[in-house]
């Protein structure tokens, strides 16, 4: 099962790991306290048993959101929802889903679903501070425009 992590970290868990819960929270995401995560895993629940996930290959090159920035890095792993990434300015080494906010290429899916929705067509493309963490909530997106 994919389970994610209160940080946000995802992990395959055996069923032998998972544990009944006796007393269910009124609001599941209640108990999660960072925003940006419980923002994700609504919309991932709300869009459930379809996410939205991009495609990977191993030895690909791209961007995902390391230490509050977008940083290269290359895929050296791919198992089913997730992607074993390396990144280039530490060589450490994180698991991330594919549909994670932390991957440029989502980010960038996301603004121009939410441009598409809103019907602007001024913006050409997400300024390079619109992250993540910013782009679930459309009131909160930064773009060229709002940016001056």
């Amino acid at each position: 099962f994919l389970v994610y992590i209160d940080d946000h970290t995802p992990v395959y868990v055996g069923l032998p790991a998972i544990h009944l819960v006796y007393r269910p929270l009124a609001d599941p995401l209640g108990d999660i306290l960072d925003d940006n995560h419980r923002d994700f895993m609504r919309e991932y629940l709300r869009v459930w048993p379809y996410p939205p996930q991009t495609q990977y290959k191993v030895g690909q090159i791209l961007k995902a959101e390391y230490e509050g920035i977008m940083q290269k890095c290359e895929v050296i792993t791919v198992d089913c929802s997730l992607i074993e990434v390396i990144f280039e300015s530490d060589q450490h080494k994180e698991w991330l889903y594919r549909g994670s906010l932390r991957l440029e290429h989502m980010v960038n899916m996301k603004f121009y679903m939410w441009k598409k929705e809103v019907g602007e067509k001024k913006y050409d493309k997400p300024s390079p501070r619109v992250t993540g963490k910013n782009i679930l909530n459309n009131s909160n997106v930064v773009t060229d425009s709002n940016m001056l």
